[in-house]
């Protein structure tokens, strides 16, 4: 039910609109997580699963949408949140730190750089799959 659930939300959240997220949308991500919650031992862990969800459903997007507004201080807090969830990861599971920093820069800056590297060895081939073009003669119209 929480893997639909936040399937729902990521299918109904406003990417277009910079905005904070509609109703459904933080519905969905809300019930996921008082699902996920309602599985662990305690009340203080439930208390800080849902706490951090509602920071990272509702408030993170709000944040997101003034620091675009200030585009220095977006990419400022992009990298802050990378180097805090690496040294973060770090300090539970040194190999899992070097994994997502790998990930990171090969998503951040590898995989930009050979998609710009890689445009000029495009090649767009012609087929029998294309769609018809429609060329006029009008020679046998002037006779």
């Amino acid at each position: 039910m929480s893997a639909m659930m936040l399937l729902a939300h990521l299918v109904s959240f406003p990417y277009a609109q910079p905005s904070p997220p509609g109703s459904l949308s933080l519905n969905a991500a809300l019930f996921a997580s008082v699902c996920l919650a309602s599985r662990l031992p305690g009340a203080l862990h439930t208390f800080a699963m849902l706490s951090c969800a509602l920071l990272v459903f509702a408030l993170w997007p709000c944040l997101l949408q003034r620091l675009r507004e200030k585009a220095s201080h977006f990419t400022g807090v992009c990298v802050g949140v990378c180097f805090a969830g690496v040294g973060g990861l770090g300090s539970q599971w040194p190999g899992g730190a070097v994994l997502l920093a790998l990930a990171l820069g090969s998503v951040t800056l590898l995989c930009p750089l050979l998609l710009v590297r890689l445009q000029r060895h495009k090649d767009n081939i012609q087929g029998p799959w294309d769609e018809a073009e429609i060329q006029e003669d009008l020679s046998h119209f002037l006779h």
